[in-house]
């Protein structure tokens, strides 16, 4: 992969462990994916669970680790700033409710310092699936790295964001280091529609958002579902008909012409090209 003089200095350590060993990943994620080069992101969406699970994000991984070892990436980690916005994704428990929710005193104890360490190098510790509510809401063009399915369908589809389905450790060293490969989602030729769905009944109740979705899901099931005569849906019905689709089916974003930003009239949702034959949700 092309690398910027920036990102050499990365990997070669000059600035520090942790952003070494996130570029080394970085590199070999992207290199996997068929990425050329990195680019810059807005944002990142991640899984930060306690500092135990954010040290196994590094070598050495598949281990159990000691609390030597998770002190010292405590203490690498916060000796560093975030490069994008970062939030990330909810707990097991909830910290002023955690022994109603019959949490132990070890868990509550360890999201706690999870909490500390996060707001030492940047990132937002809302514990929330859904950023574009609760923290900001990309918008149209920018690049982001988030992990959450239902999450980051919403962030392509309805502002027009860009981002892939990463991992949460991938999502993290996007955060830690500004950048992501640049691959699949990334690219305006690998957003084009792959399934034309013409709506032909009425779409009112969150439950009809929802059996839409999962329609949609399991008839284009990787693909790209594109909807016509469908109304602007509220952010409750978006989020609904997102997290819908990735139940049968594996789609990172969805059009609706006339509301996806990039996607004005169905030609441009296919880009120019031909489009198949639509589905017809009958009323």
């Amino acid at each position: 992969m092309r690398l910027t003089e920036e990102q050499k200095r990365s990997l070669d350590g000059e600035k520090g462990v942790i952003l070494q060993l996130a570029m080394a990943y970085h590199i070999k994620y992207g290199a996997a994916m068929g990425a050329e080069e990195f680019i810059p992101i807005s944002s990142a969406y991640t899984f930060f669970f306690s500092p135990r699970a954010g040290a196994q994000y590094f070598p050495p991984r598949h281990v159990q680790l000691s609390d030597e070892h998770i002190g010292r990436f405590c203490k690498k980690l916060a000796e560093i700033q975030v490069r994008a916005k970062n939030t990330i994704d909810p707990q097991a428990i909830d910290l002023e409710k955690w022994l109603q929710m019959s949490g132990s005193e070890a868990t509550y104890n360890s999201l706690k310092k999870a909490v500390e360490l996060c707001r030492k190098c940047g990132i937002l510790a809302n514990w929330t699936c859904i950023p574009y509510i609760e923290a900001y809401t990309p918008v149209m063009g920018e690049h982001c790295s988030w992990s959450e399915s239902s999450a980051l369908i919403y962030a392509n589809s309805i502002p027009g964001a860009k981002t892939n389905r990463d991992r949460g450790e991938a999502s993290f060293f996007s955060a830690i280091l500004g950048i992501t490969p640049n691959f699949v989602l990334q690219l305006d030729e690998n957003r084009k529609g792959a399934h034309l769905i013409d709506v032909q009944c009425q779409i009112n109740t969150i439950t009809d958002w929802g059996a839409l979705g999962y329609f949609a899901g399991e008839a284009a099931n990787t693909g790209i579902p594109v909807f016509t005569n469908l109304r602007t849906p509220s952010v409750e019905d978006a989020k609904q008909l997102g997290a819908a689709i990735n139940v049968p089916g594996g789609a990172v974003m969805f059009h609706i012409v006339g509301v996806t930003p990039e996607v004005t009239t169905i030609e441009a949702a296919f880009l120019g090209g031909g489009y198949p034959k639509g589905n017809i949700c009958l009323r």
